[in-house]
């Protein structure tokens, strides 16, 4: 919307559209979102729990705050090498070419240095170029900034130069074929389905199953800081007011508080946490309720899966039987 404001008095009926569109789509968002808990959350958790570049908390105000803008010239600098890297690499190339052209030859000053800032806001939460899937995924609103800003520079740029501009763009083209069609690209790697879903989702399953065979349509489940696709295997709602407790919140007074008060009013049907060999305080059940629990096993060995003692009665031995499928048992 900046884009379009600072581009003259040429202000034709799409711009006006645009910027209609554009205030309507926010007016909307900004009535249905509490502003003050997204404040609070993606900048006040943010800075005092996310380390940057491992210099701990914060530093995101010391050299850190000049990465995030300059994030395209530390792209050359820094992290490892592989063919994301590399296709990074060709696109910011372009980019740079782009800003150098438009900002030099013909002025585009303020256009390209907005674009930088906006870049820089985007990316806040930024990691060593190279890293990719979950490592970088908080990288996902720069990243598709960064394509966008990049066409629309080449576009811009066939006005002026449109050999320059082609050369970029077969440029762009053969890389995205590569990133595709390379033998080292992700999409032809052979996976194994069944035993990825098992490895890295299985202990999800097998606990989500077994709550929801035991579980009645009105009981309620709390995963104490950790495993959250839990949730959604057991198809039970979380009687803790922010739903989750998970990521950073056990750091943050706020969501412990309201942990500590969730067992004390409105202790869950199942429980899942305090699990055996780890030793964390927000994340363990406070002692004066955990004699209401009972702890499953698997294998003759303890679990992190817990169940309110009163529950137990109401459960058929058709449910126990069954959840013992899943190898989750009371001993």
């Amino acid at each position: 919307i900046f884009l379009l404001l600072i581009q003259g008095n040429n202000f034709s009926k799409i711009k006006q559209v645009s910027m209609a569109m554009f205030f309507t789509l926010v007016g909307i968002t900004l009535f249905f979102i509490p502003i003050r808990e997204y404040f609070f959350n993606v900048f006040e958790v943010n800075f005092n729990t996310v380390p940057q570049s491992g210099n701990g908390a914060g530093t995101i105000f010391g050299f850190d705050f000049l990465k995030i803008f300059f994030y395209p010239l530390y792209l050359f600098i820094n992290g490892e090498w592989n063919i994301f890297r590399y296709f990074t690499v060709a696109l910011d190339m372009v980019f740079l070419s782009c800003v150098l052209i438009l900002g030099i030859y013909h002025k585009k000053i303020k256009i390209i240095v907005l674009m930088l800032l906006i870049l820089g806001f985007a990316n806040i939460r930024y990691v060593l170029p190279g890293k990719i899937f979950y490592e970088a995924f908080h990288m996902l609103p720069w990243f598709s900034i960064f394509i966008m800003v990049t066409l629309l520079m080449v576009f811009d740029l066939y006005k002026y130069k449109k050999k320059a501009a082609l050369m970029m763009f077969i440029f762009l083209t053969i890389m995205f074929l590569y990133i595709n069609l390379s033998p080292k690209s992700f999409i032809r790697e052979k996976i194994d389905m069944h035993y990825e879903f098992m490895t890295n989702y299985g202990n999800d399953l097998r606990v989500g199953e077994t709550v929801k065979i035991l579980s009645g349509a009105n009981d309620t489940l709390f995963l104490d800081g950790a495993d959250d696709l839990i949730y959604w295997q057991a198809d039970l709602n979380s009687p803790y007011k922010y739903s989750w407790y998970t990521s950073f919140m056990p750091l943050i007074p706020r969501y412990v508080s309201s942990r500590v008060e969730m067992f004390t009013k409105n202790p869950p049907d199942f429980y899942y946490g305090t699990c055996p060999n780890q030793k964390i305080a927000n994340r363990t059940l406070p002692e004066n309720i955990k004699t209401e629990y009972a702890q499953f096993y698997s294998g003759e060995k303890p679990t992190c899966l817990y169940i309110k003692k009163s529950k137990i009665p109401n459960i058929t031995e058709e449910k126990w039987l069954k959840a013992k499928e899943f190898s989750y048992y009371l001993p």
